[in-house]
């Protein structure tokens, strides 16, 4: 048959292959099939972080061969090696946006727009779910796995109630916050459980005042801070963008926000109480020995950011990226 496609308008003529190339920047792009541009941007954050890409690379699935379009593990394999490899200029996921699935078993809406933070939680999920029993299979916790410490403090009793708790990511409040500190901040400050409201302690068996707060137990390799810009408008039951300005460091240290922090920043108060109220420090019964650990183990280094641009219902998601590799940065 006759081929029709080139017509006499010029642009039919216009046949420039390095414009398919690879960037000069040495990096492949993730093709936007129609509203994915969530996605594209979480994964160009994940295969940036070298180890986290080379242990999902070297995970042997023995089940790729029977279906591989349905194998989400596998088609993220495919992803990462094109993006390492490739000398395209960019990649096309529609193969990976079919074989993840939904909570419903459906395969990602490529023209449906998702909030980056519910698209993370899910494929993550869908990951660890596949990567088990191989030697990889600790590989996101040991990246992005920390540990919350739900507390329950009484304040006329000497009793304390802990809780520990497993997490993937940091959701933060943004609104009325003008820094990264203020949403950490607002985190742990936890809420006073008083009169009618009060905690009752198994322990006394009675109702006591308690503080009831989450700090952070054991801080992961890589954090991740969600700003929770999105939320609900109860006057009209409309979904809103929070666009409060919200500023934040190169280099963040998380000490006051975990559990040892926050203990030794209670003891300093309870020292400073009892020193006003001529108190010998020594028969406090809150006083403790926190584990301390090394100053380093607390200080983070920006890495990377996900951008969100418009309003609730409409726009974009775009990453700023530091390369590890080039600036030797340390795992």
């Amino acid at each position: 048959a006759r081929g029709t496609w080139r017509t006499k308008r010029q642009v039919d003529w216009w046949i420039t292959p390095e414009a398919s190339e690879k960037s000069t920047t040495g990096y492949v792009g993730l093709k936007n099939l129609g509203c994915i541009c969530y996605m594209n941007s979480l994964l160009q954050q994940f295969y940036m972080i070298p180890s986290f890409r080379n242990d999902v690379l070297a995970v042997n699935d023995p089940k790729k061969g029977s279906n591989p379009d349905e194998n989400v593990l596998y088609q993220f394999q495919c992803l990462l090696a094109a993006l390492n490899e490739s000398v395209k200029q960019y990649y096309n996921p529609k193969v990976f946006c079919h074989a993840v699935k939904d909570y419903e078993g459906k395969s990602i809406n490529v023209y449906e727009q998702m909030d980056v933070d519910e698209f993370f939680n899910l494929f993550l999920d869908r990951i660890e779910f596949s990567i088990k029993g191989t030697p990889q299979a600790q590989t996101i916790k040991n990246h992005f796995g920390g540990v919350f410490s739900n507390q329950m403090l009484g304040k006329n009793c000497p009793h304390t109630s802990i809780r520990k708790e497993p997490f993937l990511a940091l959701n933060l409040q943004v609104k009325n916050k003008k820094s990264l500190q203020q949403c950490l901040e607002s985190f742990v400050e936890g809420e006073m459980l008083q009169g009618s409201n009060a905690y009752l302690c198994e322990k006394c068996d009675k109702k006591i005042t308690a503080l009831k707060r989450v700090c952070i137990k054991r801080l992961p390799k890589y954090l991740i801070c969600v700003l929770k810009r999105f939320d609900i408008n109860c006057n009209n039951m409309q979904k809103v963008k929070i666009n409060d300005y919200c500023e934040f460091p190169m280099n963040l240290n998380m000490e006051p926000y975990t559990e040892e922090g926050l203990a030794k920043k209670d003891q300093a108060k309870e020292r400073e109480k009892a020193k006003q109220e001529g108190r010998d420090t020594a028969e406090n019964p809150q006083a403790s020995t926190t584990v301390k650990y090394p100053p380093i183990n607390y200080e983070y280094k920006l890495t990377g950011v996900v951008i969100h641009y418009g309003t609730a219902d409409t726009g974009n998601y775009s990453s700023l990226i530091m390369d590890r590799e080039k600036t030797n940065l340390p795992e």
